[in-house]
Protein backbone atom coordinates (compact mmCIF):
# COMPACT_ATOMS: atom_id res chain seq x y z
CA UNK A 1 0.00 0.00 0.00
CA UNK A 2 1.15 3.58 -0.73
CA UNK A 3 2.80 5.03 2.40
CA UNK A 4 1.07 8.42 2.12
CA UNK A 5 -2.30 6.72 1.65
CA UNK A 6 -1.68 4.63 4.76
CA UNK A 7 -0.91 7.77 6.74
CA UNK A 8 -4.03 9.60 5.51
CA UNK A 9 -6.43 6.83 6.53
CA UNK A 10 -4.88 6.49 9.97
CA UNK A 11 -6.74 7.80 13.03
CA UNK A 12 -3.47 9.08 14.47
CA UNK A 13 -1.41 12.11 13.54
CA UNK A 14 1.72 11.35 11.48
CA UNK A 15 4.62 13.57 10.50
CA UNK A 16 8.03 12.86 8.89
CA UNK A 17 10.94 15.32 9.22
CA UNK A 18 14.70 15.38 8.85
CA UNK A 19 17.12 15.95 11.74
CA UNK A 20 17.00 19.73 11.09
CA UNK A 21 13.27 19.69 11.72
CA UNK A 22 12.18 20.28 8.10
CA UNK A 23 8.83 18.60 7.47
CA UNK A 24 9.09 16.02 4.68
CA UNK A 25 5.55 14.73 4.83
CA UNK A 26 2.45 14.48 7.05
CA UNK A 27 -1.06 13.12 6.90
CA UNK A 28 -4.28 15.13 6.45
CA UNK A 29 -5.37 14.65 10.05
CA UNK A 30 -2.22 16.35 11.30
CA UNK A 31 -2.88 19.37 9.01
CA UNK A 32 -6.54 19.52 10.10
CA UNK A 33 -5.61 19.70 13.80
CA UNK A 34 -3.35 22.65 12.99
CA UNK A 35 -6.02 24.32 10.76
CA UNK A 36 -3.45 24.55 7.98
CA UNK A 37 -3.07 23.30 4.44
CA UNK A 38 -1.04 20.08 4.15
CA UNK A 39 0.89 21.24 1.10
CA UNK A 40 1.75 24.51 2.82
CA UNK A 41 3.32 22.63 5.76
CA UNK A 42 5.67 20.48 3.68
CA UNK A 43 9.11 22.12 3.64
CA UNK A 44 8.36 24.18 6.75
CA UNK A 45 10.24 23.80 10.03
CA UNK A 46 8.48 21.58 12.54
CA UNK A 47 10.11 23.63 15.28
CA UNK A 48 8.02 26.63 14.14
CA UNK A 49 4.90 24.71 15.26
CA UNK A 50 6.30 24.02 18.70
CA UNK A 51 5.44 26.56 21.40
CA UNK A 52 8.29 28.94 22.20
CA UNK A 53 8.69 27.83 25.81
CA UNK A 54 9.17 24.15 24.82
CA UNK A 55 11.20 24.48 21.59
CA UNK A 56 14.63 24.19 23.24
CA UNK A 57 13.56 21.09 25.27
CA UNK A 58 12.17 19.41 22.15
CA UNK A 59 15.35 20.09 20.12
CA UNK A 60 17.51 18.70 22.95
CA UNK A 61 15.30 15.62 23.09
CA UNK A 62 15.80 14.96 19.36
CA UNK A 63 19.60 15.29 19.66
CA UNK A 64 19.71 12.50 22.22
CA UNK A 65 17.28 10.26 20.33
CA UNK A 66 18.98 6.92 19.45
CA UNK A 67 18.52 5.52 15.95
CA UNK A 68 16.00 2.76 15.29
CA UNK A 69 14.61 2.90 18.82
CA UNK A 70 11.05 3.91 19.55
CA UNK A 71 10.64 6.50 22.27
CA UNK A 72 7.58 8.16 23.83
CA UNK A 73 7.18 11.86 23.09
CA UNK A 74 5.13 14.78 24.34
CA UNK A 75 5.25 18.15 22.56
CA UNK A 76 3.14 21.34 22.74
CA UNK A 77 2.07 22.72 19.37
CA UNK A 78 0.36 26.01 18.41
CA UNK A 79 -2.27 25.86 15.65
CA UNK A 80 -3.32 28.70 13.31
CA UNK A 81 -6.06 29.71 15.76
CA UNK A 82 -3.35 30.38 18.37
CA UNK A 83 -4.59 27.49 20.46
CA UNK A 84 -2.10 25.32 22.33
CA UNK A 85 -2.60 21.60 21.78
CA UNK A 86 -0.43 18.80 23.15
CA UNK A 87 0.65 15.88 20.99
CA UNK A 88 1.42 12.61 22.80
CA UNK A 89 2.74 9.56 20.96
CA UNK A 90 5.81 7.76 19.65
CA UNK A 91 8.92 8.90 17.77
CA UNK A 92 11.75 7.06 15.95
CA UNK A 93 14.72 7.79 13.69
CA UNK A 94 14.99 5.36 10.74
CA UNK A 95 18.13 4.17 8.96
CA UNK A 96 17.94 7.16 6.53
CA UNK A 97 18.01 9.62 9.47
CA UNK A 98 14.32 10.54 8.94
CA UNK A 99 12.32 11.19 12.09
CA UNK A 100 8.86 9.61 12.25
CA UNK A 101 6.37 11.11 14.72
CA UNK A 102 2.92 9.70 15.38
CA UNK A 103 0.39 10.22 18.12
CA UNK A 104 -2.84 11.80 19.28
CA UNK A 105 -3.84 15.23 20.51
CA UNK A 106 -4.33 15.82 24.19
CA UNK A 107 -5.95 19.18 25.03
CA UNK A 108 -3.52 20.25 27.71
CA UNK A 109 -4.49 23.95 28.06
CA UNK A 110 -7.93 25.50 28.24
CA UNK A 111 -9.45 22.12 27.62
CA UNK A 112 -13.05 23.22 28.05
CA UNK A 113 -12.67 26.18 25.69
CA UNK A 114 -10.90 23.99 23.13
CA UNK A 115 -13.68 21.42 23.24
CA UNK A 116 -16.21 24.25 22.92
CA UNK A 117 -14.45 25.56 19.80
CA UNK A 118 -14.13 22.10 18.30
CA UNK A 119 -17.86 21.63 18.77
CA UNK A 120 -18.58 24.76 16.72
CA UNK A 121 -16.13 23.64 14.06
CA UNK A 122 -18.07 20.41 13.68
CA UNK A 123 -21.59 21.76 14.39
CA UNK A 124 -24.35 22.54 11.94
CA UNK A 125 -24.25 26.24 12.77
CA UNK A 126 -23.22 28.22 9.69
CA UNK A 127 -20.92 30.78 11.29
CA UNK A 128 -19.51 31.32 14.77
CA UNK A 129 -16.98 34.05 15.57
CA UNK A 130 -15.52 35.98 18.47
CA UNK A 131 -13.58 39.22 18.08
CA UNK A 132 -11.93 41.63 20.51
CA UNK A 133 -12.83 45.30 20.83
CA UNK A 134 -10.60 46.23 17.90
CA UNK A 135 -12.21 43.65 15.61
CA UNK A 136 -9.35 41.13 15.69
CA UNK A 137 -10.52 37.55 15.52
CA UNK A 138 -10.05 35.50 18.67
CA UNK A 139 -11.98 32.63 17.12
CA UNK A 140 -13.91 31.68 13.99
CA UNK A 141 -15.20 28.33 12.79
CA UNK A 142 -14.69 26.80 9.38
CA UNK A 143 -18.22 27.71 8.38
CA UNK A 144 -17.31 31.41 8.55
CA UNK A 145 -14.23 31.01 6.37
CA UNK A 146 -15.98 28.73 3.87
CA UNK A 147 -19.04 30.95 3.55
CA UNK A 148 -16.94 33.98 2.62
CA UNK A 149 -14.50 32.02 0.45
CA UNK A 150 -11.33 32.76 2.44
CA UNK A 151 -8.76 30.31 3.79
CA UNK A 152 -8.13 30.07 7.53
CA UNK A 153 -4.73 31.73 7.07
CA UNK A 154 -6.35 34.66 5.19
CA UNK A 155 -8.97 35.17 7.89
CA UNK A 156 -6.23 35.24 10.54
CA UNK A 157 -4.70 38.24 8.78
CA UNK A 158 -8.00 40.15 8.56
CA UNK A 159 -9.99 42.44 10.84
CA UNK A 160 -13.70 41.75 11.16
CA UNK A 161 -14.66 45.43 11.03
CA UNK A 162 -12.76 45.84 7.76
CA UNK A 163 -14.77 42.98 6.24
CA UNK A 164 -17.97 45.01 6.52
CA UNK A 165 -19.40 47.30 3.86
CA UNK A 166 -18.06 50.82 4.46
CA UNK A 167 -21.52 52.35 4.79
CA UNK A 168 -22.35 50.02 7.70
CA UNK A 169 -19.18 50.26 9.82
CA UNK A 170 -20.08 53.44 11.75
CA UNK A 171 -23.63 52.20 12.40
CA UNK A 172 -22.28 48.85 13.63
CA UNK A 173 -19.63 50.35 15.94
CA UNK A 174 -22.25 52.55 17.61
CA UNK A 175 -24.30 49.48 18.45
CA UNK A 176 -21.21 47.65 19.73
CA UNK A 177 -20.70 50.42 22.27
CA UNK A 178 -24.24 49.78 23.49
CA UNK A 179 -23.49 46.05 23.77
CA UNK A 180 -20.43 46.74 25.94
CA UNK A 181 -22.60 48.74 28.34
CA UNK A 182 -25.09 45.88 28.59
CA UNK A 183 -22.83 42.85 29.00
CA UNK A 184 -24.66 39.63 28.28
CA UNK A 185 -27.38 41.38 26.31
CA UNK A 186 -27.91 40.02 22.76
CA UNK A 187 -28.73 42.00 19.66
CA UNK A 188 -29.46 41.13 16.04
CA UNK A 189 -27.64 42.73 13.10
CA UNK A 190 -27.98 42.29 9.37
CA UNK A 191 -24.55 43.15 7.95
CA UNK A 192 -23.00 42.91 4.50
CA UNK A 193 -19.70 41.01 4.80
CA UNK A 194 -17.01 40.98 2.13
CA UNK A 195 -16.63 37.79 0.09
CA UNK A 196 -13.32 36.82 -1.50
CA UNK A 197 -14.83 37.29 -4.98
CA UNK A 198 -15.28 41.01 -4.07
CA UNK A 199 -19.04 40.73 -3.67
CA UNK A 200 -20.88 41.01 -0.36
CA UNK A 201 -22.98 38.47 1.48
CA UNK A 202 -25.78 39.60 3.76
CA UNK A 203 -25.28 37.90 7.14
CA UNK A 204 -27.79 37.89 9.97
CA UNK A 205 -25.77 38.03 13.23
CA UNK A 206 -26.91 37.46 16.80
CA UNK A 207 -24.21 39.02 18.96
CA UNK A 208 -23.35 39.51 22.63
CA UNK A 209 -20.45 40.97 24.61
CA UNK A 210 -18.66 39.25 27.48
CA UNK A 211 -15.28 39.91 29.10
CA UNK A 212 -13.62 42.07 26.45
CA UNK A 213 -14.83 40.07 23.46
CA UNK A 214 -17.83 39.94 21.16
CA UNK A 215 -19.39 36.56 20.42
CA UNK A 216 -21.71 36.05 17.44
CA UNK A 217 -23.56 33.36 15.54
CA UNK A 218 -24.40 34.17 11.91
CA UNK A 219 -26.57 32.91 9.06
CA UNK A 220 -26.22 33.82 5.41
CA UNK A 221 -29.52 35.38 4.30
CA UNK A 222 -28.36 36.82 0.97
CA UNK A 223 -30.65 34.65 -1.14
CA UNK A 224 -33.59 35.16 1.23
CA UNK A 225 -33.14 38.94 1.10
CA UNK A 226 -32.88 38.92 -2.69
CA UNK A 227 -36.05 36.85 -2.84
CA UNK A 228 -37.80 39.22 -0.41
CA UNK A 229 -36.81 42.26 -2.49
CA UNK A 230 -37.91 40.52 -5.67
CA UNK A 231 -41.26 39.68 -4.05
CA UNK A 232 -41.63 43.33 -3.01
CA UNK A 233 -40.89 44.48 -6.55
CA UNK A 234 -43.37 41.97 -7.98
CA UNK A 235 -46.00 43.03 -5.45
CA UNK A 236 -45.43 46.69 -6.27
CA UNK A 237 -45.65 45.94 -9.99
CA UNK A 238 -48.86 44.03 -9.38
CA UNK A 239 -50.28 46.92 -7.34
CA UNK A 240 -49.34 49.35 -10.13
CA UNK A 241 -50.94 47.07 -12.72
CA UNK A 242 -54.10 46.81 -10.62
CA UNK A 243 -54.14 50.58 -10.22
CA UNK A 244 -53.67 51.08 -13.95
CA UNK A 245 -56.43 48.57 -14.68
CA UNK A 246 -58.72 50.33 -12.21
CA UNK A 247 -57.97 53.69 -13.81
CA UNK A 248 -58.52 52.18 -17.25
CA UNK A 249 -61.88 50.77 -16.17
CA UNK A 250 -62.90 54.13 -14.71
CA UNK A 251 -61.79 55.84 -17.91
CA UNK A 252 -63.78 53.34 -19.98
CA UNK A 253 -66.87 53.91 -17.83
CA UNK A 254 -66.48 57.66 -18.30
CA UNK A 255 -65.95 57.28 -22.04
CA UNK A 256 -68.95 54.96 -22.35
CA UNK A 257 -71.13 57.45 -20.50
CA UNK A 258 -69.85 60.29 -22.67
CA UNK A 259 -70.37 58.17 -25.78
CA UNK A 260 -73.99 57.48 -24.80
CA UNK A 261 -74.52 61.21 -24.25
CA UNK A 262 -72.71 62.00 -27.46
CA UNK A 263 -74.78 59.66 -29.62
CA UNK A 264 -78.03 60.91 -28.07
CA UNK A 265 -77.19 64.61 -28.36
CA UNK A 266 -75.69 64.34 -31.84
CA UNK A 267 -78.70 62.48 -33.19
CA UNK A 268 -81.03 65.01 -31.54
CA UNK A 269 -79.14 68.16 -32.55
CA UNK A 270 -78.59 66.97 -36.11
CA UNK A 271 -82.15 65.81 -36.61
CA UNK A 272 -83.81 68.94 -35.19
CA UNK A 273 -82.60 71.40 -37.87
CA UNK A 274 -83.04 68.77 -40.61
CA UNK A 275 -86.65 68.19 -39.53
CA UNK A 276 -87.19 71.95 -39.51
CA UNK A 277 -85.75 72.26 -43.02
CA UNK A 278 -87.93 69.43 -44.36
CA UNK A 279 -91.02 71.00 -42.82
CA UNK A 280 -90.21 74.38 -44.38
CA UNK A 281 -89.67 72.71 -47.76
CA UNK A 282 -93.16 71.20 -47.55
CA UNK A 283 -94.64 74.59 -46.62
CA UNK A 284 -92.82 76.17 -49.57
CA UNK A 285 -94.50 73.70 -51.90
CA UNK A 286 -97.93 74.46 -50.46
CA UNK A 287 -97.41 78.23 -50.66
CA UNK A 288 -95.39 78.20 -53.86
CA UNK A 289 -97.49 81.03 -55.37
CA UNK A 290 -96.87 83.35 -52.42
CA UNK A 291 -93.34 84.68 -52.94
CA UNK A 292 -93.25 86.57 -49.62
CA UNK A 293 -93.97 83.42 -47.68
CA UNK A 294 -91.47 81.39 -49.71
CA UNK A 295 -88.76 83.98 -49.01
CA UNK A 296 -89.57 83.75 -45.31
CA UNK A 297 -89.32 79.97 -45.45
CA UNK A 298 -85.95 80.26 -47.21
CA UNK A 299 -84.64 82.60 -44.48
CA UNK A 300 -85.76 80.16 -41.82
CA UNK A 301 -84.12 77.28 -43.71
CA UNK A 302 -80.92 79.31 -43.86
CA UNK A 303 -81.04 79.79 -40.09
CA UNK A 304 -81.53 76.05 -39.54
CA UNK A 305 -78.76 75.27 -42.04
CA UNK A 306 -76.36 77.64 -40.25
CA UNK A 307 -77.24 76.02 -36.94
CA UNK A 308 -76.56 72.60 -38.47
CA UNK A 309 -73.27 73.88 -39.92
CA UNK A 310 -72.16 75.23 -36.53
CA UNK A 311 -72.92 71.93 -34.88
CA UNK A 312 -71.03 69.94 -37.52
CA UNK A 313 -68.08 72.34 -37.17
CA UNK A 314 -68.09 71.75 -33.41
CA UNK A 315 -68.07 68.00 -34.00
CA UNK A 316 -65.09 68.35 -36.32
CA UNK A 317 -63.25 70.42 -33.71
CA UNK A 318 -64.03 67.82 -31.10
CA UNK A 319 -62.60 65.12 -33.36
CA UNK A 320 -59.45 67.15 -34.06
CA UNK A 321 -58.88 68.01 -30.38
CA UNK A 322 -59.24 64.35 -29.38
CA UNK A 323 -56.33 63.22 -31.51
CA UNK A 324 -53.29 61.92 -29.70
CA UNK A 325 -50.00 63.72 -29.09
CA UNK A 326 -48.74 65.59 -32.16
CA UNK A 327 -45.54 67.37 -33.10
CA UNK A 328 -45.13 70.81 -31.59
CA UNK A 329 -44.72 73.93 -33.72
CA UNK A 330 -43.29 77.34 -32.93
CA UNK A 331 -46.19 79.51 -31.77
CA UNK A 332 -46.70 83.14 -32.81
CA UNK A 333 -49.37 84.14 -30.28
CA UNK A 334 -50.06 87.48 -31.98
CA UNK A 335 -50.76 85.78 -35.31
CA UNK A 336 -52.77 83.05 -33.60
CA UNK A 337 -55.07 85.64 -32.00
CA UNK A 338 -55.42 87.61 -35.24
CA UNK A 339 -56.37 84.46 -37.15
CA UNK A 340 -59.01 83.58 -34.55
CA UNK A 341 -60.49 87.10 -34.56
CA UNK A 342 -60.52 87.14 -38.38
CA UNK A 343 -62.82 84.13 -38.35
CA UNK A 344 -65.15 85.90 -35.90
CA UNK A 345 -65.55 89.24 -37.75
CA UNK A 346 -68.78 88.21 -39.40
CA UNK A 347 -70.50 87.21 -36.16
CA UNK A 348 -73.26 89.61 -35.16
CA UNK A 349 -72.15 92.51 -32.90
CA UNK A 350 -68.44 91.75 -33.34
CA UNK A 351 -67.82 95.42 -34.11
CA UNK A 352 -69.13 96.44 -30.64
CA UNK A 353 -66.12 94.83 -28.90
CA UNK A 354 -63.08 96.79 -27.78
CA UNK A 355 -60.30 94.20 -28.01
CA UNK A 356 -57.11 94.62 -25.98
CA UNK A 357 -54.16 92.27 -26.53
CA UNK A 358 -51.10 92.17 -24.25
CA UNK A 359 -48.33 89.62 -24.94
CA UNK A 360 -45.22 89.31 -22.76
CA UNK A 361 -42.55 86.94 -24.03
CA UNK A 362 -39.18 85.62 -22.93
CA UNK A 363 -36.07 85.43 -25.11
CA UNK A 364 -36.91 81.82 -25.90
CA UNK A 365 -39.36 80.45 -28.47
CA UNK A 366 -42.63 78.87 -27.37
CA UNK A 367 -43.65 75.51 -28.84
CA UNK A 368 -47.00 73.73 -28.65
CA UNK A 369 -49.54 72.03 -30.92
CA UNK A 370 -50.78 74.84 -33.16
CA UNK A 371 -54.07 73.16 -34.04
CA UNK A 372 -55.16 72.57 -30.42
CA UNK A 373 -54.22 76.12 -29.38
CA UNK A 374 -56.22 77.43 -32.36
CA UNK A 375 -59.26 75.41 -31.27
CA UNK A 376 -58.95 76.81 -27.72
CA UNK A 377 -58.77 80.46 -28.82
CA UNK A 378 -61.51 80.08 -31.45
CA UNK A 379 -64.00 78.78 -28.88
CA UNK A 380 -63.15 81.13 -26.02
CA UNK A 381 -63.08 84.27 -28.17
CA UNK A 382 -66.25 83.16 -29.96
CA UNK A 383 -68.08 83.02 -26.60
CA UNK A 384 -66.84 86.52 -25.74
CA UNK A 385 -68.32 87.83 -29.01
CA UNK A 386 -71.64 85.96 -28.74
CA UNK A 387 -72.40 86.65 -25.09
CA UNK A 388 -71.82 90.40 -24.85
CA UNK A 389 -73.89 92.44 -22.41
CA UNK A 390 -75.72 94.70 -24.86
CA UNK A 391 -77.16 96.81 -22.06
CA UNK A 392 -73.79 98.33 -21.30
CA UNK A 393 -70.96 100.01 -23.16
CA UNK A 394 -68.20 99.68 -23.87
CA UNK A 395 -67.99 95.90 -24.39
CA UNK A 396 -64.41 94.90 -23.58
CA UNK A 397 -62.40 91.78 -24.43
CA UNK A 398 -58.92 91.48 -22.87
CA UNK A 399 -56.42 88.86 -24.03
CA UNK A 400 -53.28 88.60 -21.91
CA UNK A 401 -50.47 86.11 -22.60
CA UNK A 402 -47.30 85.89 -20.52
CA UNK A 403 -44.63 83.29 -21.28
CA UNK A 404 -41.67 85.02 -19.65
CA UNK A 405 -41.25 81.99 -17.30
CA UNK A 406 -40.06 80.14 -20.46
CA UNK A 407 -41.37 76.80 -19.17
CA UNK A 408 -45.06 77.66 -19.68
CA UNK A 409 -47.48 80.34 -20.84
CA UNK A 410 -50.04 81.99 -18.58
CA UNK A 411 -53.12 82.92 -20.63
CA UNK A 412 -55.98 85.14 -19.42
CA UNK A 413 -59.09 86.00 -21.44
CA UNK A 414 -61.49 88.47 -19.76
CA UNK A 415 -64.72 90.04 -20.97
CA UNK A 416 -67.47 92.10 -19.36
CA UNK A 417 -70.26 90.15 -21.04
CA UNK A 418 -73.35 88.57 -19.51
CA UNK A 419 -71.30 86.20 -17.32
CA UNK A 420 -72.24 82.77 -16.02
CA UNK A 421 -74.55 81.98 -13.13
CA UNK A 422 -72.57 80.74 -10.13
CA UNK A 423 -74.60 77.53 -9.93
CA UNK A 424 -73.43 76.54 -13.43
CA UNK A 425 -69.71 77.17 -13.08
CA UNK A 426 -68.86 73.59 -12.11
CA UNK A 427 -70.78 72.26 -15.16
CA UNK A 428 -69.58 74.52 -17.98
CA UNK A 429 -66.92 72.01 -19.09
CA UNK A 430 -69.40 69.14 -19.35
CA UNK A 431 -70.23 67.76 -22.77
CA UNK A 432 -73.31 69.42 -24.38
CA UNK A 433 -73.92 71.70 -21.39
CA UNK A 434 -75.64 75.02 -22.17
CA UNK A 435 -75.75 77.66 -19.45
CA UNK A 436 -78.80 79.43 -20.96
CA UNK A 437 -81.88 78.27 -22.83
CA UNK A 438 -81.26 80.96 -25.45
CA UNK A 439 -77.81 79.61 -26.31
CA UNK A 440 -77.39 78.85 -29.98
CA UNK A 441 -74.20 76.83 -29.37
CA UNK A 442 -73.70 73.08 -29.56
CA UNK A 443 -72.80 72.70 -25.89
CA UNK A 444 -69.44 71.28 -26.99
CA UNK A 445 -67.32 74.44 -27.03
CA UNK A 446 -65.95 74.60 -23.50
CA UNK A 447 -65.82 70.80 -23.28
CA UNK A 448 -63.56 70.82 -26.36
CA UNK A 449 -61.46 73.64 -24.87
CA UNK A 450 -60.83 71.69 -21.67
CA UNK A 451 -60.01 68.50 -23.57
CA UNK A 452 -57.54 70.35 -25.81
CA UNK A 453 -55.88 72.14 -22.87
CA UNK A 454 -55.38 68.89 -20.98
CA UNK A 455 -53.98 67.15 -24.06
CA UNK A 456 -51.47 70.00 -24.28
CA UNK A 457 -50.46 69.11 -20.72
CA UNK A 458 -52.02 72.29 -19.36
CA UNK A 459 -54.82 73.35 -17.02
CA UNK A 460 -57.83 75.63 -17.36
CA UNK A 461 -60.37 77.28 -15.03
CA UNK A 462 -63.22 79.76 -15.36
CA UNK A 463 -64.24 82.52 -12.96
CA UNK A 464 -67.42 84.51 -13.53
CA UNK A 465 -70.02 86.75 -11.90
CA UNK A 466 -73.39 86.73 -13.61
CA UNK A 467 -74.11 90.05 -15.30
CA UNK A 468 -70.59 91.39 -14.73
CA UNK A 469 -67.69 89.43 -16.26
CA UNK A 470 -66.18 86.10 -17.31
CA UNK A 471 -62.50 85.22 -16.87
CA UNK A 472 -60.77 82.20 -18.42
CA UNK A 473 -57.34 81.29 -16.98
CA UNK A 474 -55.01 78.77 -18.63
CA UNK A 475 -51.47 77.53 -18.15
CA UNK A 476 -49.92 75.75 -21.14
CA UNK A 477 -46.43 74.16 -20.99
CA UNK A 478 -43.69 75.06 -23.45
CA UNK A 479 -42.56 72.01 -25.42
CA UNK A 480 -39.35 73.67 -26.59
CA UNK A 481 -36.80 70.79 -26.72
CA UNK A 482 -33.89 73.14 -25.92
CA UNK A 483 -35.34 73.67 -22.46
CA UNK A 484 -35.02 69.96 -21.70
CA UNK A 485 -31.44 69.92 -23.01
CA UNK A 486 -30.40 72.66 -20.57
CA UNK A 487 -31.49 70.71 -17.49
Amino acid sequence: MNTQLSLDISDELHCIMDTDGQILGLNQRFADILYMQKNALVGKSFFGLVTENTQSDFKAFLQTLPALQVRSVQVDLSNSLKEIVQLRGKIIIDQTAHIHLSGTIFLAQEARLARFKRFFDLSLLEMVISVDKEGKFTYFNRGFADMLGFSIQEINQMNFFEMLENAEILYFLQHLDALQKQEGFTQNFNLKCKHKDKTYRLISWRMTFNKDAYYAVGTDITEQEEQRLQNERLLKDLENQNKEQKNTLQELETRNFELDQFVYKVSHDLRAPLTSIMGLINLSRLDGDNLDKVHGYINMMETSTQKLDRFITALLEYSRSSREFQDAQKIDFQQLIEDSLEDLKYIKDYERLQIQVDIKSADIDFYAEQMKLGIIFNNILSNAVKYQNKRQAPNILKIEIDYTPAWYANIRVWDNGIGINQKYLDKVFNMFFRATETSEGSGLGLYIVKQAAERLGGAIEINSVYGEYTEVLMQIPNRNSTLALKT
